[in-house]
């Protein structure tokens, strides 16, 4: 599948070798909670769910840089040539794009819903345009991530380290260095799987 790619810092998960914890780890451990951020799912291409093509004139980096605040925003329309139609649609955009039932769910469990911009869009499926949404959080936290405690190699990170305080009273935000990733709280996230949405997953990082 070919993303249209920005010129951002990017997160990139891996695996390392784990190793036998310190006691000063097991502590540091327990006062970590957990971050995730929105995926496709293990089995979406086992699925066969879909993959959005959007119009050639789209530009990700206006969606991501918060345009739709600044301008009338234009729907647009994604397509799927092929699969079955999730409630988390992986696209060319790489934007977190919902379904009428997940933003429904978002929107009513979310505590800070109000910072969330929904984007509506086409979904054109079956010879059918099907409504979907763009889930756009148009303001970032500074420093959110901490880098100190990140893994990472220069400019790219393996494993994000988000600081706590920050966070501590949202279930959904975003973050200055990557304006195209959502994260979210483990609680919304258990919300979330609870719904069994075909296409979503999670991949988890900390904060502390």
């Amino acid at each position: 599948m070919n993303m249209k790619t920005l010129n951002i810092l990017t997160f990139t998960k891996t695996r390392k070798n784990s190793k036998s914890l310190k006691k000063e780890d097991v502590r540091n451990k327990m006062n970590k909670i957990k971050i995730y951020f929105p995926y496709e799912s293990e089995d979406y291409d086992q699925k066969k769910f879909g993959f959005g093509y959007s119009p050639e004139n789209i530009d990700v980096c206006l969606v991501s840089e918060g345009l739709p605040l600044e301008k009338k925003w234009e729907r647009f329309t994604i397509e799927i040539r092929y699969g079955l139609l999730p409630d988390f649609l992986i696209t060319d955009l790489n934007l977190p794009t919902c379904s009428s039932k997940m933003k429904r769910i978002i929107t009513e469990n979310c505590r800070n819903s109000e910072d969330i911009n929904w984007l509506p869009i086409d979904v054109s499926y079956d010879k059918t345009l099907i409504e979907f949404y763009i889930l756009h959080v148009p303001h970032y936290i500074p420093n959110v991530i901490d880098l100190e405690k990140s893994d990472r190699d220069g400019d790219v990170i393996f494993f994000p380290h988000f600081r706590q305080d920050l966070i501590q009273d949202k279930d959904i935000f975003a973050s200055e260095d990557d304006t195209t990733a959502i994260y979210i709280s483990e609680r919304l996230r258990n919300i979330l799987e609870n719904e069994n949405l075909p296409g979503l997953g999670f991949e988890s990082w900390e904060a502390s």
